[in-house]
């Protein structure tokens, strides 16, 4: 029997290989489909292990750059800390990006941000405080190890995501062999064009492999370029470190040798005004009082420069105990009203409790307190000069307001840097070394207190300061005291 002019059984014979061939081909393309899922999963999971590597490296290179600016205080160790922190953020994000069709992975990053933030607001804090000027404290919050630890957690976090993306992998290029021997057979059922398909197909993952191979081999060289530049920042921070040392131990032998010979000065020249070597005529005395007055800013200086050598290598050590604060401002006040007196200036003591006690190193205290008044003396041409002092918590603070002309905000930052000067024009009108206010406000610091300025140009400056009380006074109100020379 035939089928229009076809045999019954060639006909169903040639049914059966349609069928046979539609079934190959439909196994064929599910094959394929397959295959292809499972070589873009394993790209996919090289992705996101690429992005972990790239987090950490992110992240220990952040760390490597605060703690050199922390210890040299070099600003432009900042540049590679901000883009090592953009560059952990974005792999941060792209970790996110890569695994949120992961519920375990989204887990480990949930964790991870959390982590990551830790350590950013760590980092930003201990490079601010390094930025206000105060390294001891920068260096004591590094010693800490909050810093290494966080990023050892975020390390370990890391280490966990990539075993088990490792694990993923696995499982993908297992499901990845199976399915190309799936697709093996019905291709050679398929002939030539499937025998072609497959060869397109794994050229194209080959190309794919080679490109990430390349990648991963320039992402090599980037990290053996990072490592080069860390080294060279090593290398650059124990060289600043050695200038340092140097440095302060010159200013401290500098100044020990200098103190000497104005000791002799100082003493010879009130030796003479004295009259023990003859009685000296008023010319005389006024050109060895003027000796005298130059020696004692001299010595001053000197003192001034001993103090900045002293906190900087970590030797500066105070005797803390209990001082009696308003005798002290009165004899101050009642000194510097006599220098301020030539000038019409007057110094206004305001309301202080008698029984008022502070705990301070009393020789460093009354050196602060004189510094201020001396300043607000010298910076007042006309007018009075106040004296405030207020009880703030657990807390002294002690303001020191002039009559002078006034600070610029963008000058205020550096007024309690070492060697610096409101201006250049008051470094010629009023000359000094612009140590006092540095040393002063270290010396608070390590009193446990604070010392900052409030001023506006045109309204003068207000310079204050805080120590820690060591009892609350009863409350008994006194009368301001103006202080002028007799």
């Amino acid at each position: 029997m035939t089928i229009h002019g076809f045999p019954k059984r060639i006909t169903a014979t040639a049914a059966l290989a349609i069928v046979l061939l539609a079934l190959t081909g439909y196994f064929a393309q599910q094959g394929f489909s397959a295959l292809r899922e499972s070589v873009q999963g394993e790209l996919h999971s090289q992705d996101v292990r690429l992005a972990i590597s790239s987090m950490l490296e992110a992240v220990q290179g952040a760390q490597g750059a605060q703690r050199g600016y922390v210890i040299s205080g070099n600003a432009l160790l900042l540049s590679p800390f901000e883009t090592h922190s953009r560059q952990a953020a974005n792999q941060l994000a792209s970790l996110r990006r890569l695994t949120e069709d992961n519920a375990s992975q989204q887990r480990h990053l949930d964790l991870l941000t959390q982590q990551w933030r830790e350590r950013d607001d760590f980092a930003q804090r201990v490079i601010e405080i390094r930025r206000e000027g105060r390294p001891e404290e920068a260096m004591q919050l590094v010693a800490t190890g909050v810093g290494t630890s966080l990023t050892q957690q975020i390390g370990h976090t890391l280490q966990r995501m990539e075993i088990e993306e490792v694990g993923l992998l696995e499982v993908r290029r297992a499901r990845a062999r199976r399915y190309e021997a799936l697709l093996g057979l019905s291709l050679a059922a398929l002939g030539a064009m499937g025998a072609l398909l497959v060869s397109g197909l794994y050229l194209q993952a080959k190309a794919e492999i080679r490109r990430r191979g390349a990648a991963a081999a320039e992402l090599a060289e980037q990290k053996a370029v990072v490592e080069t530049q860390l080294e060279e920042l090593r290398t650059a921070k124990e060289r600043l470190e050695s200038v340092e040392r140097a440095k302060t131990a010159l200013l401290a032998t500098a100044s020990h040798e200098l103190r000497t010979p104005l000791n002799h000065i100082i003493g010879f020249s009130s030796l003479l005004l004295e009259g023990l070597a003859g009685v000296l005529n008023r010319e005389q005395a006024k050109q060895v009082g003027m000796i005298r007055h130059s020696g004692h800013q001299l010595l001053g200086m000197v003192t001034n420069m001993l103090d900045v050598a002293s906190v900087e290598a970590g030797s500066m050590s105070l005797n803390l105990g209990p001082v009696r604060l308003r005798p002290m401002l009165q004899e101050l006040c009642t000194t510097h009203a006599v220098d301020a007196a030539p000038k019409g200036v007057s110094v206004r003591l305001g309301h202080c409790e008698p029984a008022l006690v502070v705990k301070a190193d009393a020789s460093r205290l009354y050196q602060i307190l004189d510094n201020l008044l001396s300043n607000a003396v010298k910076f007042t041409p006309r007018g009075a000069v106040h004296v405030a002092v207020a009880v703030q918590g657990q807390a002294v603070r002690v303001t020191v307001k002039d009559g002078g002309a006034g600070i610029a905000p963008e000058q205020q930052a550096r007024l309690f840097e070492p060697f610096q000067r409101a201006s250049e024009e008051m470094s010629r009108v009023h000359p000094g070394l612009g140590l006092g206010l540095s040393v002063s406000r270290r010396l608070v610091r390590i009193m446990g207190g604070d010392m900052g300025v409030d001023s506006r140009l045109g309204a003068g400056s207000s310079f204050w300061f805080e120590v820690p009380l060591a009892y609350v006074p009863e409350v008994v109100v006194t009368p301001a005291i103006t202080l002028r020379a007799v």
